[in-house]
Formats: structure tokens, C-alpha cells, sequence
């Protein structure tokens, strides 16, 4: 599978390690390799942008640590695009220290989070939820970050 990865950062809560990002993702969407879309958009953004991203697409007026949105249908690109994941950088931040975990770390697990998402894994159920983790968890791992 060829994957394009794009990372944006507009926030400054956190340094994101980019390289370490776009291996991260490659390494998550190859988990399930259910389609060959090629292209993935993160952006890490701040709590103010996030609160605002989950007003206008889910209309709950407060923050979330991840929203992934699927683009796999849009017109509008010409190379096949997964979707956008959107992770927010200053909530990992403020969490990581009451789950005795770093920030990077925390934010990692969103971005893993989201992704998994995106390739058609839910966590309504309490099974759904538990296979989800241990996909994200053995991924994070494969990286050094225990979660």
C-alpha cells in the first residue's frame, strides 16, 4: 500500500515529531489494509479550534480529543484521500498528566484513535472498545509509547 501522509500543526501546546507521526499512521492504516486509499490529512490544532470543529459537525458545544471525518466519497481531490484527522494537542496535553502519561504520548493515542476510525473500527461496544484499544496499544508499542 502507498501512503501519503500530511501533517499540519496550528498549535503550540506541543512539538509533534513529524517523522515519528507519519510512521505512526502508515503503521495504522497498514493494520487493516481494507481499501488502497493513498492520502491521509492530520492536523493537530488547540482546544478553541476543536470546540468549534465539534459544534459544526457533531453540534455538542464542547472539546473532544479526536475527530476524523472520512473523505473517502469527495470529488473534490484527485488522488484517493482516506479523510482528515483532527487531534487535539492542548487536551493531550492537560490529560497526560493525570493519566501518568506524556503528552506526546497522549496525543499519539488520538492520532492512532481516529485513524482506526477512519479505516472502520468503532468503539460503541464494550468488545468494539476493548479490540480497538489493543489495536492501538500493540501499534503505539511497536514505537516505544506504553499506554
Amino acid at each position: 500500500m502507498s501512503v501519503r501522509v500530511f501533517v499540519r500543526n496550528l498549535q503550540k501546546y506541543l512539538r509533534i515529531p513529524l517523522k515519528l507521526v507519519r510512521s505512526i499512521a502508515v503503521e495504522t492504516l497498514e493494520v487493516s489494509p481494507k481499501n488502497s486509499d493513498s492520502a491521509l490529512s492530520i492536523v493537530f490544532i488547540n482546544d478553541k479550534r476543536m470546540r468549534k470543529l465539534n459544534r459544526l459537525y457533531t453540534g455538542r458545544d464542547d472539546t473532544t480529543d479526536v475527530l476524523a471525518f472520512s473523505l473517502k466519497d469527495s470529488d473534490e481531490t484527485q488522488e484517493p484521500l482516506l479523510g482528515e484527522v483532527f487531534v487535539n494537542a492542548q487536551l493531550a496535553c492537560e490529560r497526560a498528566s493525570r493519566v501518568r502519561n506524556s503528552s506526546t504520548s497522549e496525543a499519539l493515542l488520538y492520532l492512532v484513535h481516529g485513524i482506526l476510525h477512519l479505516k472502520g473500527y468503532d468503539d460503541h461496544t464494550p468488545q468494539k472498545r476493548r479490540i480497538m484499544w489493543r489495536k492501538t496499544r500493540k501499534i503505539l508499542s511497536r514505537f516505544g509509547y506504553e499506554v
